[in-house]
């Protein structure tokens, strides 16, 4: 048996859930509910994923979004790989921010496992508003100065990572994010939207 300090609380976790009371239902008549799961690693944290759900109910579903991953692809060459990307998500609108235009700037990740990749280079815009979130590093690090095409696609940036080893196997993605507001953080895409291998 497990020492008293080990042991498991005693009863067994119950989970109830429940809407109403509804005074009148007549025959035919219909309810919608919405239930929201939150959690967080405090009652503080729970309170605050509360009130954002709390929110999207309150503007019918539509909540922040971050812009999309920008189309990207990847060129492997001797000890290095080149990332392309479009500049497409510079101009995507989020109709839930104070600030439609709320583009941020770029993230470029490389790892060696598809679930492990990292943060390699960041790029954002550096002019106010567009000051508080990120490096502030500007673009012209790896913004081309003309745009370069491959299988019929253009790019506009290109990004350059050395001291890799040949005949391996590496996965790579760029992100876009966005400013945040005083409701909710900075929002990234997702890594896997345009991750290759």
């Amino acid at each position: 048996p497990l020492p008293d300090s080990l042991a498991p609380p005693a009863g067994d976790p119950v989970t109830l859930m429940g809407a109403g009371p509804f005074l009148q239902l007549d025959p035919g008549d219909s309810i919608t509910v919405d239930f929201a799961y939150v959690g967080g690693r405090d009652s503080a944290e729970v309170a605050r994923h509360a009130l954002f759900a709390q929110r999207a109910y309150d503007r019918d579903y539509i909540v922040p979004v971050p812009p999309p991953s920008p189309r990207f692809t990847a060129v492997a060459r001797d000890g290095a790989i080149d990332f392309y990307w479009q500049d497409t998500p510079e101009v995507f609108l989020d109709p839930t921010s104070p600030v439609p235009a709320d583009f941020e700037g770029y993230r470029v990740y490389l790892g060696e496992e598809r679930i492990d990749t990292r943060l390699i280079a960041q790029y954002d815009k550096t002019v106010a508003p567009n000051d508080t979130t990120g490096f502030n590093t500007g673009f012209a690090a790896v913004r081309l100065a003309s745009p370069e095409t491959i299988d019929g696609v253009t790019y506009q940036y290109k990004f350059t990572q050395r001291n890799l080893r040949n005949g391996f196997k590496y996965y790579v993605a760029v992100t876009s994010y966005d400013l945040g507001n005083v409701e909710i953080e900075s929002l990234e895409s997702g890594r896997t939207q345009n991750q290759l291998m």
